[in-house]
């Protein structure tokens, strides 16, 4: 057989080759990209229900020192870095303006 016999007949061959190859590529990256989305949801569960994420809270550490904890089980090397900041802790509070006082952004009468 010669070159040219040669070429013509295993180029019939080579985009099933490569087609097949790519079929599986796509599989491999479909099953990583599901272990990635489910590792993800699994994060953003575990993060909710860490509480309230506010700057400077106890939830704040927490989800600090977990999620350090989870870049170095990876193989990572992260650091927390403290720092100071005032924060305004909000408190329940209401408007009166005469017999009138809101809540929660809606303004009521005292009969209501």
């Amino acid at each position: 057989m010669n070159r040219r016999r040669f070429l013509i007949a295993s180029g019939g061959a080579l985009p099933w080759g490569w087609a097949a190859r790519a079929e599986e590529a796509q599989r491999i990256v479909a099953s990583q990209n599901e272990a990635l989305e489910e590792r993800l949801a699994a994060w953003i569960q575990i993060y909710d229900t860490q509480g309230n994420h506010r700057t400077g809270t106890e939830a704040d550490l927490t989800a600090a020192q977990w999620l350090a904890a989870e870049l170095h089980r990876v193989g990572l090397a992260p650091t927390l870095e403290p720092f100071e900041f005032s924060r305004v802790v909000p408190q329940s509070c209401y408007l009166r303006i005469g017999d009138r006082s809101s809540s929660a952004g809606w303004f009521r009468s005292p009969a209501t």
